[in-house]
C-alpha cells in the first residue's frame, strides 16, 4: 500500500517540528487527521524508521565529535591559568563520561558474549 500525500507530508513533517501541533500546520492537516495516523500501521511503522534514521545520523555525527570534545577537555584540565572551577568541572565531566562509556562498553560485551553462546546452544556446539 502505498502512503498518500498528506501522510507522506505528516511524516516529514513530525521529523522536523517540536509538536504535533506545528507538524500540522507544517502538513497543512487537521490535528484530528493526524490522530487518525497514528493508527496506521504502515504510518507508524515509516515514522519510526524515520527517527531511528534520526538517531543513527546523530550518533554517528556524536562519535565523529567524541575526539575534540575528549580534546578540548583535556586542554581545559591542564591548562594552568584555566579558572579552577572550569578545570573541576571538566574534570568531572571527563570522568563521568568515561565511566559512562566503559559501562554501557561492557554490558554491550556482555549482551555479544550471551548472543553468541545462546546461538552456539541452540547448534547444539
Amino acid at each position: 500500500m502505498m502512503m498518500t500525500a498528506n501522510k507522506a507530508r505528516a511524516l516529514r513533517a513530525l521529523t522536523l517540528c517540536n509538536s504535533r501541533r506545528e507538524a500540522c500546520l507544517m502538513a497543512g492537516i487537521a490535528e484530528r487527521t493526524l490522530s487518525g495516523y497514528f493508527h496506521d500501521s504502515e504510518f507508524v511503522a515509516e515514522l519510526n524508521k524515520a527517527y531511528d534514521t534520526m538517531i543513527a545520523d546523530a550518533t554517528r555525527q556524536a562519535q565523529k565529535s567524541l575526539r575534540q570534545a575528549v580534546e578540548t577537555l583535556t586542554e581545559i584540565i591542564t591548562d594552568k591559568e584555566t579558572n579552577p572551577y572550569a578545570r573541576i568541572n571538566a574534570c568531572k565531566i571527563l570522568i563521568e563520561s568515561t565511566l559512562k562509556l566503559i559501562e554501557t562498553n561492557d554490558i554491550l560485551n556482555r549482551i555479544e558474549a550471551l548472543e553468541r553462546k545462546g546461538k552456539t546452544n541452540e547448534n547444539g556446539i
